[in-house]
């Protein structure tokens, strides 16, 4: 399912990502204000909630990538340090945005992304 979703937002990753392969919160936010996600579905503080969550994660998937790394998790919001998220990431965080959608006509996931 988030395959499929991927493909179709790996254009949008690009762009709004502009160094390549990272993207952080303001970047994020970007998408979501042009979007219309921010500030008319999903307030600011959920989508800094959702973000560093999924920040979080990210140097576990790098350790599970790469086990020969050491991986200091920081899950404290204030103390990370430039918190990124890779285009899984950026997916999985937009499917989270699509399912805190209050619409009573989709029945699916993937038709409210």
């Amino acid at each position: 399912m988030l395959g499929k979703l991927k493909k179709s937002l790996h254009p949008y990753f690009i762009y709004y990502c502009k160094d390549g392969d990272m993207m952080n919160f303001e970047q994020f936010l970007k998408f979501c204000r042009e979007f219309e996600i921010f500030p008319q579905i999903l307030p600011r503080t959920k989508l800094m909630e959702l973000f560093y969550n999924l920040a979080s994660l990210y140097p576990l998937l790098l350790k599970e990538r790469n086990p020969s790394l050491s991986v200091i998790q920081n899950t404290n919001f204030e103390e990370m340090e430039n918190p990124l998220i890779d285009e899984n990431l950026f997916v999985e965080a937009i499917a989270l945005c699509a399912s805190e959608i209050d619409d009573t006509y989709s029945t699916h996931i993937l038709d409210k992304v």
